[in-house]
């Protein structure tokens, strides 16, 4: 196959792609689903692989995203040391 037809087939399978990909959506991310969210993940990690053994969160704290409608993120604490950004 030549590159134009190789091209045009990618093109093609692109649009599709994003025709009949189906909907997508978003919603925003609260205090307590951050902390949540890290708290599982926390507790999913072998502790073989990171050394949060005995890691909880401690506080979580929200950075506001400024302009063009940029909610920003949570940036969670843990203790006794470490952090984990989770966008909102």
């Amino acid at each position: 196959m030549d590159m134009g037809k190789l091209r045009n087939v990618v093109v093609l399978l692109v649009l599709t792609l994003l025709f009949f990909g189906g909907e997508v959506s978003a919603r925003f991310v609260s205090e307590e689903e951050a902390r949540i969210v890290v708290q599982n993940w926390i507790e999913m990690t072998p502790t073989e692989s990171l050394a949060i053994e005995g890691t909880e969160v401690r506080e979580v704290m929200h950075f506001a995203g400024g302009s063009h409608g940029n909610p920003g993120y949570y940036l969670v604490l843990l203790d006794p040391n470490g952090w984990v950004i989770v966008p909102c």
